[in-house]
C-alpha cells in the first residue's frame, strides 16, 4: 500500500479555519476549488481536502484544541488581477494590488475573512521590471 493517496502530493498547505461554510464558499468562488473529500467527526471536526489547479489544499473546522494559526499562501493562477478583484467582491481585504515586480512574475495579495493571506501571481510577459 503506498504511503499517501494518489492524487495527493507529498505537501499540502492545511488550513484550520473558523468558518467552514464560508471558506468553502469562498475557495470555490475565487480559486474554482473542488472537493476531493469530506470527513465529519463527532466531535464537531470536518476535515475537506480540496484541488485547486493541481495542487491540495487541507481545510478544517477549528473547534477545542484546534485553532486557526495566521498563514499565506502563494498560488500561481493565469490571470491574478481577475482573481484578486474576484477575492475582494467576496469581501478579502487587499494586501497588496498585483503588479509586477523585479523577479519578473506579476503579484498581488490579500486576506480572506479568516485572516488567511493568499498571494497570486503569475510569469509576467514583459521584460522584468
Amino acid at each position: 500500500m503506498p504511503y499517501k493517496p494518489d492524487s495527493f502530493p507529498d505537501l499540502s498547505p492545511y488550513l484550520i479555519v473558523r468558518d467552514m461554510a464560508s471558506t468553502l464558499a469562498f475557495l470555490r468562488a475565487v480559486f474554482q476549488a473542488s472537493v476531493m473529500d469530506e470527513h465529519c467527526h463527532p466531535d464537531g471536526r470536518t476535515h475537506v481536502s480540496l484541488k485547486i489547479g493541481d495542487s491540495v489544499l487541507m481545510v478544517g473546522q477549528a473547534v477545542g484544541e484546534y485553532q486557526p494559526a495566521p498563514c499565506h499562501v502563494h498560488l500561481y493562477v493565469p490571470d491574478p488581477l481577475a482573481v484578486y478583484e474576484q477575492a475582494l467582491a467576496l469581501g478579502a481585504t487587499s494586501l497588496q494590488l498585483p503588479e509586477p515586480r523585479e523577479d519578473g512574475h506579476l503579484r498581488g495579495g490579500f486576506l480572506d475573512l479568516n485572516q488567511t493571506g493568499w498571494w497570486v501571481g503569475c510569469q509576467h510577459l514583459v521584460n522584468a521590471v
